[in-house]
């Protein structure tokens, strides 16, 4: 595990498979949205991944 910090399009389809599973009628997050959350000074989004993808956050 590790922050994040950056937005990339891996983390916004990570975001995009996790949040409906919390979620029923949360809309998408963009690019945006995510990159602005990872950026804050305040927060502190951990990623997990695997060689081949990210693998939870």
């Amino acid at each position: 595990m590790q922050a994040v910090r950056e937005a990339d399009q891996e983390l916004v389809d990570a975001f995009g498979g996790l949040l409906p599973q919390l979620f029923s009628t949360v809309e998408p997050l963009d690019r945006e949205a995510i990159d602005r959350m990872v950026s804050c000074e305040a927060t502190t989004v951990p990623g997990a991944r695997t060689p081949e993808a990210i693998s939870g956050c």
